[in-house]
């Protein structure tokens, strides 16, 4: 699960609650340019994400998130469909 709070209380608890269902997190860096973002949500295979609704926008110092979040929920169904037909076969 991906987690783009910034430095806020909520980050910390939302990353403690995870932790204790067993759920990796991976931290979103409110600096970081669309090409990064699209590079650790993609090779840290991150299928949720939990982000401040005003990173969602096109902006200079966040990229456009709505672009990565919608090639994460293509490469999720896709995945979805491959486990399902291996499931069935």
């Amino acid at each position: 699960m991906a987690l783009g709070l910034d430095n806020r209380p909520e980050f910390f608890l939302h990353w403690l609650a995870l932790n204790s269902l067993g759920i990796s997190v991976v931290p979103l860096n409110p600096q970081w340019q669309s090409a990064e973002l699209e590079y650790v949500l993609t090779h840290s295979e991150v299928r949720y994400a939990v982000v401040l609704e005003d990173r969602l926008g096109n902006n200079k110092t966040n990229g456009d998130i709505n672009k990565i979040i919608e090639k994460m929920q293509r490469n999720c169904a896709r995945d979805t469909e491959s486990y399902l037909e291996e499931r069935t076969s």
